[in-house]
């Protein structure tokens, strides 16, 4: 039986519209601001503004390793996902598939690929703000953000960054 071919690695991605302002003493790490930058963050250093694209990242089990952005996911059989129906069923089933592939970019712009029994998915999801769709280098990874504009948030934005 011949084999489908896979398909493009597709990495899951929001995006808002704001600004990404470096932490002050936060080694490399930043919050996005949408509506207008709050007082007691006008001394940060604003990385950019306009349309800031989020991925998410998975961390592995050595800490060595740097996050992986997953674009597909591979079963054992050969079934490619991508997307958000591959970050869906990654952790509804990342038990059941240890040995399937994912396949995607580190947070350094590397390609990877890995087992699923590779990843920590008991370990806080990891988020990144790039400057485009297209970038494979984030600008800085998120640990927070300000809400001011009273904006809804995409869905897993809210899930996995915290308000300030």
């Amino acid at each position: 039986m011949p084999r489908r071919p896979l398909p493009e690695p597709t990495y899951i991605s929001e995006v808002l519209l704001g600004c990404v302002l470096a932490l002050p003493h936060g080694d490399g790490k930043g919050i996005v601001v949408l509506g207008e930058i709050p007082p007691d963050y006008a001394d940060h250093a604003v990385l950019f503004e306009g349309v800031i694209t989020v991925r998410f990242a998975l961390t592995y089990n050595s800490p060595a390793l740097p996050p992986l952005v997953p674009g597909l996911f591979v079963s054992e059989r050969g079934v490619g996902l991508t997307g958000r129906e591959a970050w869906d069923f990654l952790f509804q089933n990342f038990q059941l598939y240890p040995r399937a592939d994912l396949i995607g970019i580190d947070v350094t712009g590397a390609g990877g690929q890995t087992f699923l029994r590779a990843l920590d998915f008991g370990a806080p999801v990891r988020t990144f703000a790039y400057d485009s769709p297209e970038a494979a280098v984030p600008l800085t990874e998120i640990v927070g953000i300000v809400n001011g504009a009273g904006e809804t948030l995409p869905e897993l934005i809210g899930r996995y960054v915290e308000g300030m």
